[in-house]
């Protein structure tokens, strides 16, 4: 995100630049200060899908408008502010408590894995075609995260209705010990290798 605003402002007035690009480093300071009540009221995956396409419209918008949107891609450090944060806090939603730091570090690893990647990919092809076509990767990219953030909800909430459907044929009773164990270890569960899931489930329901 940074390089397509330095980029841009390449051909500007120094002075304009650097105010340019504060607006983005503050906006993304301030956004994640004023936007964090609204986390509990809305929730994490709803948050997230709604400031990852604010962000992407406001980025694109930006970068097709080239020197007259500088000032919206500024702004739009308001969307991103609380994107990554928000992404950290969703890894804990999808993991239990007691591997979920574990999960975490690994995720972020690879995200910082792909983070090199896509620097090296870019730089090179900046060198190749030019920043002003390489720019156009960047919007791309924060579309891509959108779209991928609404997919990801989209299968979460199928799976959930996928469960209620097995449930309703394998666990027509509605026992919740054979739901939890199912949960894990699927319609043929075995209770020795689900007993631990089942008791870590149990102690937080009591």
């Amino acid at each position: 995100m940074y390089s397509a605003i330095l980029s841009v402002l390449s051909s500007t007035l120094v002075s304009r630049a650097a105010m340019y690009l504060s607006l983005f480093y503050g906006a993304l300071t301030v956004g994640r200060l004023i936007f964090a009540p609204i986390i509990d009221k809305v929730g994490i995956f709803r948050c997230l899908i709604i400031f990852s396409c604010t962000g992407a419209v406001l980025y694109t918008a930006g970068i097709a408008l080239w020197r007259s949107g500088m000032l919206i891609l500024g702004i739009s450090g308001l969307a991103f502010s609380i994107i990554y944060p928000l992404l950290v806090m969703l890894i804990g939603k999808f993991f239990d408590s007691s591997c979920a730091g574990s999960a975490t570090g690994l995720i972020l690893s690879i995200g910082t894995f792909f983070d090199i990647g896509f620097n090296a990919f870019f730089g090179s092809l900046t060198q190749n075609v030019g920043y002003a076509k390489a720019m156009t990767v960047m919007p791309i990219a924060a579309i891509l995260v959108a779209v991928l953030l609404i997919t990801l909800k989209a299968s979460v909430k199928k799976s959930k209705e996928m469960f209620v459907v097995i449930q309703s044929y394998y666990n027509p009773k509605h026992n919740v010990e054979r739901a939890i164990r199912m949960w894990q270890g699927g319609c043929n569960f075995n209770v020795r290798s689900t007993q631990r899931y089942y008791e870590r489930v149990m102690s937080y329901m009591r």
